[in-house]
C-alpha cells in the first residue's frame, strides 16, 4: 500500500497546530494526500499547457490533471466529524503577471466527469500574483458533510483544476507545483 500515514492517536491528542481531539471513541489520522501525487506529474499544472506558446493579454485558460486515488484508512458506519486540509501551492509566472484560481476535488469515483461535475473541496483565488514565484498557503479547517463522508472509504480520488487570467502586458506562462497536502481525519465511534 502506498498511504504515507502521517500519524493514529486514539482517546485525546493534540493535533499539530494545537487543534485538540478528545473523547471516547475517536481516532484522528493524517494522511499525506501529497505522496500519492508526488513523482506522478498531476501535483503540477502548467498553464497554458505545454507545447502551447504563452497566455496572450486579457485572456483565460483553465486546465486539470486526472484524477489520482488515494488510499484511507477506511471508517466503515463511523462517523467523519472533521476533514482539516493544510498545504502548500508554489505558484510561478515568469513572464507577466495575472490572476488566477486553483481548485481541489475529491470524489469515489476515478472518472473525470464525476470528480470535477462536483464542488470543489478548497478553493484558492481569484488572487493576483506578480511575475515572480510566490508560496500560497492552502487551508480549510472543515470540508463540508458530504465531503467528509468520502473520507469512510478506504480510497477516493482527488483531482486538481486550476485557472489563469493574462492580466499584464506580454505573454503569460505558470506553473502551479501543490509541494505539501495533508488531510487530518477526526472520526467518531468504532472503527476497529
Amino acid at each position: 500500500m502506498k498511504a504515507k500515514w502521517l500519524g493514529v492517536a486514539l482517546g485525546c491528542a493534540v493535533l499539530a497546530g494545537g487543534a485538540a481531539g478528545c473523547g471516547q471513541g475517536r481516532a484522528i489520522f493524517n494522511v499525506d494526500v501529497y505522496s500519492f501525487l508526488k513523482g506522478t506529474g498531476r501535483d503540477t499544472l502548467r498553464l497554458p499547457p505545454d507545447p502551447l506558446p504563452p497566455l496572450p493579454p486579457s485572456t483565460t485558460v483553465t486546465d486539470s490533471v486526472t484524477p489520482i486515488a488515494v488510499n484511507l484508512p477506511g471508517a466503515g458506519s463511523s462517523i467523519v466529524d472533521t476533514v482539516r486540509l493544510i498545504g502548500t501551492l508554489d505558484v510561478t509566472n515568469p513572464t507577466s503577471s495575472g490572476t488566477l484560481t486553483y481548485q481541489i476535488f475529491f470524489a469515489s469515483s476515478p472518472s473525470p466527469a464525476v470528480v470535477y461535475g462536483s464542488a470543489p473541496a478548497l478553493t484558492v483565488g481569484p488572487a493576483s500574483f506578480p511575475a515572480a514565484t510566490t508560496s500560497v498557503p492552502i487551508s480549510a479547517p472543515n470540508l463540508a458533510a458530504p465531503l467528509r463522508d468520502l473520507f469512510k472509504s478506504s480510497a477516493l480520488y482527488v483531482g486538481i483544476r486550476g485557472t489563469i487570467s493574462n492580466t499584464g502586458t506580454t505573454g503569460l506562462r505558470t506553473t502551479l507545483k501543490l509541494t505539501q497536502l495533508q488531510a487530518t481525519i477526526i472520526i467518531q465511534d468504532k472503527i476497529f
